[in-house]
């Protein structure tokens, strides 16, 4: 396969964890992640642009699983 396959075999071979599913998270924590990472300025300073609550939800709940 091209490097995205080899790249997910990499990243399955370290071991290291597929989301933050793997991580204990589920969905019904997503409200709980973002609540949290709001009054975060480090964390949203550092997007390229301005994210809503709406956005960074959509954004957990795609990093939920990644393969």
């Amino acid at each position: 396969g091209g490097w995205p396959v080899r790249s997910v075999g990499l990243v399955r071979g370290l071991q290291i964890p597929n989301g933050l599913q793997d991580l204990g998270y589920s969905s019904a924590a997503i409200p709980t992640l973002v609540e949290g990472t709001l009054p975060h300025n480090l964390v949203t300073m550092l997007s390229p642009r301005p994210a809503s609550a709406e956005e960074l939800a959509a954004l957990c709940e795609d990093a939920l699983r990644y393969w």
